[in-house]
């Protein structure tokens, strides 16, 4: 084997990782009235990342609540994101509301979960908007 030019060859053994970075992100979002007596349904929720990626949508529920949850791929980092709440139903819920965004920025150590691989694990946002009744 040797004189074919065989005999110096040696093997190395690596194992091979197909997979992507990714994480998940759960925003929980109430909305009341301005003084929080009464809680506000048939409000447009959204999630937008990079000032204009919308990457999450729900309508608040009977009980003032959306839970909203998704995954983006990519490392877990620190993120910027924009909580948005808009009445798009007029008066056909306990009045008409005015819009209101939250900013918030979501730290590598609020991911919890990490699976030291490429799921970066989890990260949680809650916000209370407390709505002022657009002005008739």
């Amino acid at each position: 084997m040797a004189l074919l030019g065989f005999g110096g060859l040696t093997t190395a053994c690596f194992t091979a990782e197909y997979g992507c970075p990714h994480a998940d992100y759960k925003v929980y979002v109430t909305a009341y009235n301005r003084d929080g007596s009464k809680a506000i349904m048939g409000l447009k929720v959204s999630v937008v990342e990079n000032g204009t990626d919308t990457v999450a949508l729900g309508m608040i529920n009977r009980h003032g609540e959306c839970s909203l949850i998704y995954s983006w791929t990519g490392w877990a980092e620190m993120k910027d994101i924009k909580i948005g709440v808009d009445d798009i139903d007029g008066t056909a819920h306990e009045g008409e509301f005015a819009s209101e965004v939250r900013e918030h920025t979501i730290l590598p150590e609020d991911y919890k979960g990490d699976d030291g691989d490429w799921y970066a694990g989890s990260a949680y946002v809650a916000y209370e908007f407390f709505l002022e009744e657009k002005k008739k």
